[in-house]
């Protein structure tokens, strides 16, 4: 049974938190439990959180026993016991553990999803509002017409390149097709389809046999024009997993919650957490103000 949590995150300029619900286990009720949850930036953790203050493997929740209860780990003391509805602080960021238990998801954008997609659509919210904003963008840099661009502005629609007139992208030359390929914006990031055309689309110099998710910095040859794609939370994400952005913001603040030791502490049981309450992990407090500045310092880093 999955394990789900509200993940709550502090948008800049805006009067209430992004707010996302994620499931992090298999729903198939054959599937054995989950025993570990590992939250952090890494992206191979249980549950990734695309911020700078977090290390690698942040935090980490164990299954206490055969009883089904939680423990959480975290370098600034003994395991302690979940309740549902404890909130756990991560500096800019605040993970509620809602527990196993069937719970209604929202609709809409806070409808409960997996972890593949979390870290890249908490992004997308919180820099909705950020001067360079957060949709990706095709340039042509190479064939005629150099400096074309093409903006990605809308998730999930099609954008047609080709030689056709209804095309986003016109390319009217002779080695382009009416409709060569079409480029989308999905929620694991841009995806560039080959129509059929005749000259075929390649990424990086291997032609794509149906479609290809792409990265920040692809170039995309279709015939003789080649085009630049530029992602910027493709960026980001690309940065805080590698743990050294390529223009770094000021320091964050220590995060309420310690980071965890690569060797977990023995498996002991501490003060049960009331349920609503917030786990007392570390000894300061962050202060509104300086969530405030963490979340202007991360979109300086994607405007820029």
């Amino acid at each position: 049974m999955p394990v789900r949590f509200r993940v709550r995150a502090a948008a800049p300029g805006a009067s209430s938190p992004v707010e996302r619900v994620v499931d992090v286990g298999d729903p198939d009720p054959a599937a054995p439990p989950l025993r570990e949850i590992r939250i952090g930036r890494g992206p191979d953790v249980e549950l990734p959180l695309p911020f700078a203050g977090l290390a690698p493997v942040h935090a980490r929740l164990r299954r206490a026993g055969d009883g089904g209860g939680w423990l959480l780990e975290d370098a600034g003391g003994p395991p302690r016991a979940l309740a549902r509805g404890a909130a756990i602080d991560l500096g800019s960021v605040t993970v509620v553990f809602e527990g196993e238990e069937a719970v209604a998801a929202p609709a809409g954008p806070a409808a409960a999803e997996g972890t593949g997609t979390i870290a890249r659509r908490l992004v997308r919210d919180l820099f909705a509002g950020a001067p360079a904003g957060s949709t990706p963008e095709l340039e042509v840099v190479a064939g005629p017409e150099p400096g074309q661009r093409l903006a990605l502005a809308e998730t999930g629609r099609p954008y047609l390149v080709g030689r056709g007139t209804g095309c986003a992208l016109p390319l009217v030359i002779d080695e382009i097709s009416r409709e060569h390929a079409v480029f989308v914006w999905t929620d694991q990031g841009v995806v560039v389809r080959d129509l059929g055309s005749k000259n075929g689309v390649l990424v990086a110099g291997t032609r794509v046999a149906t479609e290809q998710r792409l990265r920040h910095g692809d170039l995309v040859a279709l015939g003789p024009v080649t085009l630049r794609l530029r992602d910027p939370i493709d960026r980001y994400l690309a940065e805080i997993a590698a743990g050294a952005p390529a223009t770094a913001p000021p320091p964050d603040p220590a995060p309420a919650v310690a980071p965890v030791s690569d060797q977990p502490p023995a498996m002991v049981t501490g003060a049960a957490v009331r349920a609503g309450s917030r786990v007392p992990i570390a000894l300061a407090a962050v202060a509104v103000a300086v969530l405030v500045a963490v979340a202007a310092a991360a979109v300086a880093l994607i405007a820029g």
